[in-house]
């Protein structure tokens, strides 16, 4: 699982420079902040990989600088944070599997290989820019067009009702990886908050 958050380092004038205050505070009157991204155990929840920022840094970010910590024939499990056309894709090239929360784009069930309810295979194209964090020369190397599996479900919350999450995966095999096993998967994302 890959995961982002933050701490607060104690409010010294050398960390205030390092890693800022949050833009509502004044010097003096709150503690600098410093984001990481975290790869931890889906069975454990213990960090593996662990990669500091600055302020003002995305997390996604972070998390491309540790797309080499991972080998072929493992997964990835994030939420939208991480969801993004190039790291499917650079996570692909390693052979490295992803199920992340879709962000930014609104999936169309009707279009593609359907597979089931709520499950197709479908092709996304390229983003028409380059994202925050690639050089335009990385970019270029990017395909026009990824396949991936987009998979609806729907999320209980006891007193809150119900809410629909909208997955991504480059596991494609619908026999091998059902709808129900990536959703079971993805619900077991939400420990990482509890570790």
């Amino acid at each position: 699982m890959v995961d982002g958050s933050s701490c607060q380092p104690p409010d010294t004038e050398a960390n205030r420079k390092e890693f800022g205050l949050p833009a509502s505070v004044n010097p003096g009157w709150g503690l600098p902040v410093l984001p990481f991204v975290g790869i931890f155990s889906l069975a454990t929840g213990l960090f593996e990989r662990l990669r500091f920022g600055k302020k003002g840094g995305h997390e996604r970010h972070l998390f491309r600088q540790l797309l080499n910590s991972f080998s072929r024939g493992e997964g990835v499990l994030g939420d939208r944070g991480f969801c993004s056309f190039a790291d499917i894709y650079l996570l692909k090239q390693r052979l490295v599997e992803c199920v992340f929360r879709i962000f930014n784009r609104k999936p169309a069930y009707q279009t593609g290989q359907r597979l089931g309810k709520y499950d197709h295979l479908v092709d996304w194209e390229k983003p028409k820019t380059c994202p925050a964090g690639m050089s335009p020369a990385e970019y270029a190397l990017l395909p026009e067009k990824l396949l991936v599996r987009e998979v609806r479900m729907v999320v209980e919350q006891t007193g809150l009702g119900s809410k629909t999450l909208d997955i991504v995966t480059t596991l494609l095999d619908a026999t091998y990886s059902t709808k129900a096993a990536l959703v079971s998967l993805y619900r077991r994302r939400w420990s990482i908050e509890i570790c």
